[in-house]
C-alpha cells in the first residue's frame, strides 16, 4: 500500500487562521526543518513516510498527522 501526504487542506486551514499570511510549499519545509525536495518526494506516492518529519509538517500547520495522508493500493 502507498501513501501520499495531501497537505493542501492543512495549508488552506492554516491560512485561515492566519489572515494576511501565505504558506507555501517553502515556507513549510523551512518552518518544519525539513528539505523540499523531501516535502515533495512526500507529496508524490511513496512506500514510506518519515513518521518525524509528518508530525513536523502538522505541528507547524496545526494539524492531525493522520489527515494529511492518503492511501492507496
Amino acid at each position: 500500500m502507498r501513501a501520499r501526504l495531501v497537505v493542501e487542506d492543512a495549508i488552506f486551514q492554516w491560512e485561515l487562521y492566519h489572515p494576511g499570511e501565505r504558506m507555501t510549499y517553502t515556507r513549510l519545509a523551512q518552518e518544519a526543518n525539513i528539505p523540499l525536495s523531501t516535502l515533495n518526494r512526500m507529496r508524490r506516492q511513496v512506500k514510506r513516510i518519515n513518521l518525524k518529519k509528518l508530525d513536523a509538517l502538522a505541528q507547524v500547520l496545526d494539524y492531525e498527522p493522520a489527515d494529511m495522508l492518503e492511501f492507496k493500493d
